[in-house]
Order: structure tokens, then sequence, then C-alpha cells
């Protein structure tokens, strides 16, 4: 039996990562989907289906994220978090989840609950303006390396950057 990686999808927010950065707390970010334990065998697969069908650079068209309405998430429900809106924004997400799927993956629903995932930014020092457009630049697949480190395991750019219409 071959070792498991839990995988974290997402895209960042106001930041760009790089491949093997290292963080101990995950910056803001859009989940795309939730931690995921897959055999580590299966990752040269996800990763390459990743870059060829669900990468930014060969998706048609750029997912076009804005800011909605707050609300509270986690455990206790004590997380602010601004919920988004997207049609394109959830392709993305069903792509990466039907992949992680058909390679096994075990989902973590500690945060987003048995009813599914609802894209939603995690506020901390910034607000975000109802209807603001987010920049979305890129998909960024992490791996928990501990309980307090993670560690960038690809990077998936956009042909060319979208930048926020507001700041």
């Amino acid at each position: 039996m071959s070792d498991t990686l839990e995988l974290l999808t997402s895209i960042p927010v106001h930041t760009q990562m790089e491949p093997g950065q290292q963080f101990a707390k995950t910056p803001p970010h859009i989940t795309i989907l939730p931690w995921a334990t897959i055999d580590s065998d299966h990752w040269p697969i996800i990763d390459q289906k990743l870059a060829q069908d669900v990468s930014p650079t060969n998706l048609e068209y750029y997912p076009l994220v804005a800011a909605a309405y707050t609300d509270q998430f986690g455990l206790e429900e004590d997380e602010p978090v601004k919920r988004l809106v997207s049609i394109d924004f959830f392709a993305v997400h069903a792509m990466v989840q039907v992949l992680f799927t058909r390679h096994y993956a075990e989902f973590d629903t500690t945060h987003t609950g048995a009813n599914g995932w609802h894209g939603h930014i995690t506020l901390t020092d910034r607000e975000y303006e109802r209807w603001e457009e987010i920049p979305c630049n890129e998909l960024v697949v992490a791996q928990k390396v501990s309980s307090e480190l993670k560690r960038v395991q690809s990077v998936y750019h956009w042909r060319e950057p979208i930048n926020a219409t507001t700041s």
C-alpha cells in the first residue's frame, strides 16, 4: 500500500503562490475543494489532468467571481465569511471534484458540512463590498505536511492575469 497525501485545492486571493512555498496558516483563498486524502500513486495522474483539462490555462473562459453576502461558517458557526457568486466558478469546483472523486479521494467535510461546497472567502483583515469582483489568477493545490505546515504542491496559472475592477 502506498502513502497518502492530504491536498487542498484553492484560488489564492490577493497573493501569488509558488510550487514548494510553505506556510503555517493558509493565506486568504477561495476553496475549490476541501482537504482531500488520496493515494500518493494517484497524484501524478491528477496533476496531469489538472494541467490538461482543468487548468485555468486551458479553460475557454475565466471564472469571474463576485462577493455576495456575509455568512458564518465553521464548527461553531463563528467564522465570518463572504459568500461568492459565479456559475463559472462552480464549474471549476465541479470539474476538480469529479477528478478527485474518480481517484477515490476521501474529503474532510469538517468545515464544508454534509450539505456540500459553498464558494466563500474567510474574512480576515480585508472586507469585500457586495458584488465586488475577486481576482482569480491561479489554481493551487497545497499539501498538508503536518498540522502546522502546508506546502504548495502545484500551481496552474491563467493565460493572463485577471484583475479585480475594484480594490
